[in-house]
């Protein structure tokens, strides 16, 4: 039997929720423990500063108004910025961080966020054999790891887009990622500008290695249509897998 410790962070539109697995004998030290949860609020705190729309003096601020090019800023800034850029021509603008006439990466910041403090902070916990598994989870979008040499399976559940107390399909994950974007009334509002004449998707949850790119897919997913995203998928080789939910409420597996 294993431990679990939890804790939240507040820093970010939705809370970041945390999980580690102990073995059955082990045990995180109090330090460690307390220095996790400062360097993860720290660094969260740092993201949300940055990346905010409403603050005059945050990076995305700041370039919206045109006062800067992206190369002058953080090297956080420059490395969502590339990505959204590159994410934008490889969807052919199906993921648009310009759906608003400016930059605007909010759907895209918190799944990178969540990866990269996972593999900052709680991979190399795993690696010194510290903890056994980790997890972050921000809103239903999760990056998940297990040790080589243990048997423990992540149990991650997807949510009805109309009832979010309903659990419509669970994975067992070991190592990976799991994001889900709605059309509407998705927890963190974050407009999605469907290329369908009339929209085929009401939600769209992918699971593949690392959350950035989870996040990115799933709402490219609901962008593109079922058909199209399908296509995409296929024509382009992806690692994927996941489940849509169509407007009339069927559920399909990519």
């Amino acid at each position: 039997m294993q431990n679990m410790l939890k804790f939240q962070i507040m820093a970010l539109a939705t809370p970041i929720d945390v999980r580690l697995i102990t073995s059955r004998f082990g045990h995180l030290p109090a330090t460690v423990a307390t220095n996790l949860v400062q360097n993860l609020t720290r660094y969260f705190v740092h993201i949300a500063s940055g990346f905010s729309k409403e603050r005059p003096d945050s990076w995305v601020s700041q370039f919206r108004r045109g006062e800067l090019v992206a190369t002058d800023f953080s090297p956080e800034f420059r490395e969502v910025y590339h990505l959204a850029i590159t994410a934008q021509q490889e969807t052919a603008n199906a993921f648009d961080p310009f759906f608003d006439g400016s930059f605007d990466p909010t759907g895209f910041v918190k799944g990178w966020a969540i990866h990269q403090a996972f593999t900052t902070f709680l991979q190399p916990l795993m690696d010194q054999g510290a903890i056994i598994a980790a997890a972050i989870n921000g809103g239903g979008d999760v990056q998940l790891g297990v040790v080589r040499q243990c048997d423990f399976v992540w149990q991650v559940g997807v949510e009805a887009p109309t009832n979010l107390n309903h659990v419509i399909h669970q994975y067992g994950i070991r190592n990976g990622a799991m994001a889900t974007s709605m059309a509407k009334g998705s927890r963190v509002s974050v407009p999605i500008q469907c290329q369908e004449t009339h929209r085929s998707l009401t939600q769209a949850t992918v699971l593949t290695a690392d959350l950035t790119t989870a996040d990115m897919l799933a709402t490219t997913a609901i962008a593109m249509g079922q058909s199209h995203f399908e296509d995409f998928v296929r024509t382009q080789q992806l690692p994927v897998k996941g489940l849509l939910v169509t407007s009339s409420d069927n559920l399909v597996e990519i």
